[in-house]
């Protein structure tokens, strides 16, 4: 399935659509987390709060091409939230 198609089925609440889009788009999220974070642990938990973020919004998601842009914007705002440093005093400890 194309991913234009999976987004507007993930938008009408299609939850076998979004259980897709996650598998299928998992390995690059976290591969794009992996650049921002500090640890694997970080982006791990990037991409989870990510994908969770992704999911509560999907009303005002993007066309297929907006996507991993709309995706890495909501990295950045996430990461924001997090600038103090203190979210992850495990990674190097």
């Amino acid at each position: 399935m194309e991913l234009g198609a999976l987004l507007d089925r993930c938008r009408k609440k299609d939850e076998r659509a979004w259980e897709i889009l996650v598998r299928r788009y998992q390995p690059r999220v976290f591969a794009i987390a992996r650049e921002y974070a500090a640890c694997s642990e970080e982006a791990r938990d990037l991409t989870r709060e990510t994908f969770l973020r992704l999911h509560l919004h999907l009303s005002r998601c993007p066309d297929a091409d907006g996507f991993l842009p709309w995706v890495v914007g909501t990295m950045n705002v996430i990461l924001a939230r997090r600038s103090s440093g203190a979210a992850f005093e495990r990674c190097g400890s």
